[in-house]
Parts: C-alpha cells; structure tokens; sequence
C-alpha cells in the first residue's frame, strides 16, 4: 500500500524524460581528451579454494599494474625471460604481461531532466604490436562507493582487483604475450563510462538503477569514444584501424550488468545497432527488473511461501525506507523514478 501511494503521487509530480531523441552523428570537438598515458599490467594464475564445497580452481588476475611504462615493455621483459636470471620477477614461469594505451576523455550527454550535462569516461586501446582492432567493448561498472573506484579514476587511484581492471584485459595482446590477432577477447577498443555522479560529476547525485538514463549516458560516451580514437590528432601515433567486420559488445556484472542489458535495449531500439555493429551482451547477476522482483516476494508471502531471508512485504517496505532515510541524512536525493519505474530489459 504504501508503495502504491507513493508512485501514484510521483506519477503526479515527475514526467518521464524522453532520452531517445539521440543524434543522428556525434561531433569529436564536442568531446576532450583530458590525459593519455601507457600501462602495463603484470597478470598471473592464483590458486583459490571454495570453502564451503572446498572446490579447487585456478583463476587469472591482475597482479600489479604499472603506470607511465612504455611502449613495447611487455615484448621486453619476455625477451629478458630467455635470459637466465634476466626477469626482475619472481614468479617468472607464470607471469605474463600486457601492454596497453588509455586516454581519459569529457563527453556531452543530458541528465535526467534532459538538460546537458559533461561525463567522463576512460578508453584503452592495444600497443603497437597490433594489427587491427578487432571489437569495442561497451564496459559497465558495478556498483562502487567512492569516486576513487569509477574508470577515469583508475589510473591514479584505481585497483587492480577491480572489474575495471578486468574489463581493460580486453585491450591487452591476450594472455600469453602475443596471442593470435584472431584472438576475438583481446586486441580491443574498450569503452569505460563513469556513471552520473562520478568522474567529473562527482558532486552529483548517481542515478543509481535508472536504466534508460544511464543506458543513454554509456551509448554517448560510447559513440565519442570511438570518434575520438578514430580522428583525434593525440591518437594518431598509436591508433589502429578496425577490422570490417568489427562488432560491439555490452559487458557488466552486477550494476553493470543492469546497465549493459539496458544499453543493448537502447541502442536497438534508437537506431544505432548498425552504427555501433551491435553484437549483444555478456551480462552476470543484475538487477533487471527490481519492482517485478519485489513483486515475486510479495506473491510468495501471500501464498505462504515464505523465502529463506524473510523477504515480507514488511522488511523489504523496512529496506525502502531505510534507503531513503540513510540518503536523506547524507544529503543525497533520490530521484522518484529510481524507485517506482524501473524497467526490465530481457
């Protein structure tokens, strides 16, 4: 009852902002590169433990990311471990490296009431042992709690246990240096979007689960990101072209993985499948439809079907309220349609 009342009224107060009405082509001088740089990340296999099933795997990971290095530093320490002793690592028998360029960049996009509003994002690209670059990889974020954690932070303060970290991988040469160019994975332009809120935003509320808004944001800095790496003069010693049949994928786990389904909706659904070779997306473990999930438990407790976690109507209505008091306590507004029209993307 209580969140029926509640979306009749925002229904009576907000209009929904019409975020299709996209650009027919994007202008590169509308968007600014704001720094360039090189990295190498240092990978390596990790041996991890389930502890319930105690289950063994092995898992790759980013080890070390070293910024500023040059060109070429990854084909030189391969060439030092044919050297006896020559690796200045340790673990020089599983160690790899993988060399990549990155630029951070501001972008034009429209807020939730439509108005402009200036983005950024950060976009990595191969070193030059590359061919061609084979796709463009749309990476979206999961939910983080500090703006040291959004992509064009990351090169000052991110992480390498991060999904940005992860999400870089796929402009790297593959993961034993100078893997195949046929290696579809790798060899990659990968768009990396701040979501409002973040980056040059920071002073913003996010927008947190407003799909369609956000969906548009990732698809400008998507459609700028490539223009600038196909036509901006600080790219040109480094930049490749792209293979003719070069596609895009959408890729995001969690938040991201919400916003990914909701940026292949949007493209398709605007116009753009052909600009962007639209592929499809790799989602895991989103929210896609938060009111049809609530629903689901509303259902099952009155039919008695009672979850493990006690989801009721009555905790998860607690859940709702305590978000709003703890955001309201720390200043931060949520915007109504982030709590009454979430839509579903499958």
């Amino acid at each position: 009852m209580i969140i029926v009342l509640l979306f009749t009224v925002v229904q009576g107060v907000w209009a929904q902002t019409d975020f299709g009405n996209v650009p027919d082509t994007v202008d590169p001088s509308d968007a600014t590169i704001t720094k360039m740089g090189h990295l190498t990340m240092t990978m390596g296999k990790e041996v991890v433990v389930d502890p319930q099933t105690q289950q063994v795997d092995t898992i790759i990971r980013v080890k070390k990311v070293e910024r500023d290095t040059e060109t070429g530093t990854a084909q030189k320490r391969m060439a030092r471990r044919q050297v006896p002793h020559g690796s200045d690592f340790l673990d020089k028998d599983t160690d790899w490296w993988l060399d990549m360029w990155y630029f951070t960049y501001n972008y034009p996009s429209v807020n939730a009431d439509g108005e402009d509003v200036i983005l950024s994002a950060m976009a990595c690209m191969p070193d030059e042992d590359c061919k061609h670059v084979n796709n463009v990889i749309i990476g979206c974020h999961v939910t983080i709690t500090s703006n040291a954690e959004c992509p064009s932070r990351y090169i000052d303060e991110g992480s390498s246990d991060s999904d940005v970290s992860m999400l870089m991988n796929h402009a790297g040469s593959g993961l034993v240096f100078h893997s195949e160019q046929s290696d579809m994975p790798y060899y990659n332009l990968v768009i990396l979007p701040d979501y409002e809120g973040y980056g040059v935003t920071r002073n913003n509320a996010h927008p947190y689960l407003y799909q369609e808004l956000t969906a548009r944001q990732v698809v400008d800095a998507t459609r700028y990101g490539i223009s600038l790496y196909k036509t901006s003069s600080r790219v040109d010693k480094v930049r490749h072209s792209f293979r003719s049949n070069w596609r895009s994928i959408c890729v995001g786990y969690s938040q991201g993985g919400s916003v990914a389904l909701a940026t292949q909706r949007f493209i398709e659904q605007n116009g753009l499948t052909d600009e962007l070779h639209l592929a499809g997306s790799v989602c895991g473990d989103g929210p896609y439809d938060m009111m049809a999930t609530l629903m689901y438990y509303v259902k099952q407790h009155k039919e008695g079907n009672y979850c493990r976690r006690s989801c009721t109507r009555r905790t998860m209505c607690q859940c709702v309220c305590a978000e709003l008091r703890w955001r309201s306590s720390n200043g931060n507004l949520i915007h109504p349609h982030l709590l009454f029209e979430w839509r579903g993307v499958v």
